[in-house]
């Protein structure tokens, strides 16, 4: 469906069945846009693999939303328009990616 693989902002959440942790990396990588990615877990060595595998600028760690402004802030891909937030704007030719961690109640 186009609501899974363009860029949509809004009120929107797109929600598909997945069999596997594979799976889902492959079908959240099925875009030409990688802006923010959100994973749920408390495997750690599971999220350090989705991470590694993941083509998105920011990654969400058992939370959302809320990047500090110290932190490089763009997309990989087609996605965003920038990344010049804090230190990190000097290296706007360079892929990086962001992660948000949270463990713990």
């Amino acid at each position: 469906m186009t609501i899974m693989i363009e860029e949509t902002f809004g009120p929107i959440t797109p929600i598909l069945a997945i069999d596997s942790l594979e799976e889902a990396v492959r079908v959240a990588n099925d875009s030409r846009y990688g802006l923010s990615a959100y994973i749920f877990s408390e495997s750690y060595p599971a999220v350090m693999e989705t991470v590694d595998a993941l083509q998105f600028g920011e990654i969400y760690v058992n939370r959302t939303l809320g990047e500090s402004i110290h932190a490089h802030h763009a997309g990989y891909k087609e996605s965003g328009i920038g990344g010049e937030d804090g230190k990190w704007g000097l290296l706007r030719y360079s892929q990086i990616k962001t992660v948000y961690h949270h463990y713990g109640r």
